[in-house]
């Protein structure tokens, strides 16, 4: 797998992991399915799933990720999120839930219109335009947030979650 850093000291780096379109599918209709109530007490003001979401397409995907980031990890937490029109994703970090120096957070994006939110990481004041496939691997202690869309009838869903390298 290649990664692109994204930031010199490798806190942020991309790839891209090639699924096919039923599993894409298959993870929308779960996010779908299984979003709580918008705006529900956490840093997405959108619709999410559980954090450990276990469905049969998270469940499918956790080996395909493990395999796509390339090192010897645990996927302890994985949600999917659906953001339309001018929702968004707050400020935040996540290493108050984790001890930094083991673990890592990522994002995967499954469907991402033209104008869809940029994912920003402010203390690098680096924008992240998402692109369909492309998994964004960052450590837990970057803070990172999400533009509302472009456009008030834009859907961008992604699956996020967070890791312990072993």
């Amino acid at each position: 797998m290649t990664w692109n850093n994204l930031t010199e000291d490798g806190k942020i780096k991309s790839t891209y992991l090639d699924i096919d379109q039923e599993m894409v599918d298959g993870l929308i209709a779960e996010i779908e399915s299984q979003g709580r109530n918008k705006y529900h007490p956490t840093n997405i003001k959108g619709t999410m799933t559980s954090y450990r979401t276990t469905s049969p397409h998270f469940i499918k995907i956790r080996p395909l990720l493990k395999e796509c980031l390339g090192f010897d990890c645990q996927i302890l937490d994985l949600w999917g999120h659906v953001l339309t029109g001018l929702e968004y994703i707050q400020p935040h970090v996540h290493s108050g839930m984790y001890d930094i120096e083991n673990y890592g957070s990522f994002c995967y994006y499954l469907d991402v219109p033209e104008g869809s939110g940029p994912l920003y990481f402010a203390d690098y004041d680096l924008e992240v335009t998402p692109q369909n496939k492309m998994l964004v691997y960052f450590d837990v202690d970057v803070v990172h947030e999400v533009s509302p869309n472009d456009e008030l009838n834009i859907r961008r869903y992604t699956i996020a979650g967070n890791l312990k390298k072993m």
